[in-house]
């Protein structure tokens, strides 16, 4: 079997099997595609022995549960073959260049040593791709083969679709698991990051105002389909935040909302303003207003509350009765001057 040279380490040393973690290489790597089984695993070292030189660069040994495991190295130094389409993962085709993929998964054929499932569960040609989308937020894993082939991703099974790739999933391409492990990077480099990603969007999907996000983090705030990113401005009800939808990646403005028996007149303003929007449509409108509800502290929370202190709570114009998150298109404009 041929052997890959290990990752390099910012120092310029290599990686050992006993080093808890490999250090990055260089800013343009964000993300590492694991095996999490032996069929992922022996599909890449076959991959290794029988791929071609383009095939091979994406390959790279770390250390990956305390002992060494080649993986896929997702980076902005290694592009994929059509960079449009991001990286294609799959068994490969005769009949195209470098087999039509740039993950190539080499499956073993002897119903001994590999899998005995049907053939509805096994590796396509070209079975699906990691990608960015122009005009959305985030990386993406796409299900786009020909024959429908599913792709699943933390227990959801896809066949046409797109899903953002969060930082804890496992992906099941075939009859193969993985995991998408991204860089935890520092501040610093993860600002570098996006300078370096807004240069890729720029260069190869030729946009100029490219939506260049941070590596997504394990603590990410996420209601419904939103993933919650960074507070863009301040409203006279609080700030307003950035979010991501799940699905599209098209990005939002979130803001939360409290209503009580003061502000109830302005609250009640805001959501019928939201209600009237919503059945609006426009080409200019990526993202359909709507609005996510919970309720507050009720007089009987209050007065549990008050219980427990042997207090007798009233509820004052204060108390929180009710509890909105409206999300509205991320436009810098009016609404007044779409019409």
């Amino acid at each position: 079997m041929e052997s890959l040279p290990p990752s390099p380490t910012s120092s310029g040393a290599t990686t050992e099997p006993n080093t808890p973690k490999p250090v990055r290489p260089d800013v343009g790597r964000f993300a590492m595609l694991m095996p999490m089984d032996r069929m992922a695993r022996s599909a890449i070292d076959a991959a290794v022995d029988s791929g071609s030189e383009h095939h091979k660069k994406f390959i790279k040994e770390t250390v990956f549960h305390n002992r060494p495991t080649r993986c896929f190295e997702l980076s902005l130094t290694t592009l994929p073959e059509h960079v449009d389409l991001g990286w294609r993962i799959g068994g490969g085709r005769q009949d195209l260049n470098n087999g039509g993929v740039d993950l190539l998964l080499r499956i073993e054929d002897d119903k001994e040593k590999g899998y005995r499932g049907s053939d509805e569960d096994r590796v396509a040609g070209i079975h699906a791709r990691f990608s960015w989308l122009k005009g959305a937020g985030g990386f993406f894993l796409i299900a786009d083969n020909k024959r429908r082939k599913k792709v699943m991703m933390n227990g959801e099974i896809f066949r046409t679709d797109q899903c953002l790739i969060q930082p804890r999933n496992t992906i099941m391409i075939g009859e193969c698991v993985f995991f998408l492990r991204y860089e935890t990077l520092s501040a610093g480099e993860d600002e570098q990051f996006q300078v370096e990603l807004t240069k890729h969007f720029r260069g190869h999907y030729k946009t100029q105002s490219p939506l260049a996000l941070p590596i997504p983090k394990e603590n990410d705030m996420r209601f419904g389909d939103w993933i919650v990113q960074h507070p863009i401005s301040k409203s006279a009800f609080g700030i307003v935040y950035m979010v991501i939808n799940i699905r599209t990646g098209q990005p939002a403005a979130a803001k939360h909302i409290s209503k009580s028996r003061r502000s109830a007149a302005a609250v009640e303003q805001e959501l019928e303003m939201t209600r009237h929007i919503s059945g609006l449509s426009h080409r200019r409108l990526s993202t359909t207003p709507q609005w996510y509800h919970r309720l507050g502290q009720t007089k009987a929370h209050t007065a549990r509350i008050g219980s427990c202190f042997n207090q007798c709570l009233k509820p004052t114009l204060d108390v929180i009765l009710h509890e909105y998150i409206l999300i509205s298109p991320l436009v810098n404009t009016t609404f007044r001057s779409f019409f």
